[in-house]
């Protein structure tokens, strides 16, 4: 996942769960990540990088494996709880 942003708490439980189940989670955020990367027995499975410079974009990006079939959406949320409560937002197929 590519965000500016990532402090929803319910979300980054779920990311939390997909990580103790074994998923591998690459996130790229640009600014707040409120998620904690390389915790044993949490979040061992999640890499977090923060960019920072010229290549900062405005466009989200979700990247999801699939079991090798990839599936790729863009929109235009971060995992913000103001966007993910109080707004309507879509992602679509890329």
């Amino acid at each position: 996942m590519k965000l500016n942003n990532l402090v929803d708490e319910e979300m980054i439980q779920k990311l939390y769960q997909a990580s103790k189940a074994g998923v591998k989670v690459r996130l790229i955020i640009r600014g707040i990540c409120s998620l904690i990367p390389n915790l044993p027995g949490l979040s061992e499975n999640i890499q977090a990088i923060s960019i920072v410079d010229k290549f900062l974009e405005h466009n989200r990006v979700f990247m999801f494996h699939n079991l090798g079939k990839p599936e790729i959406y863009i929109g235009s949320a971060d995992l913000m709880t103001r966007n993910l409560d109080f707004r309507v937002e879509i992602a679509t197929q890329f």
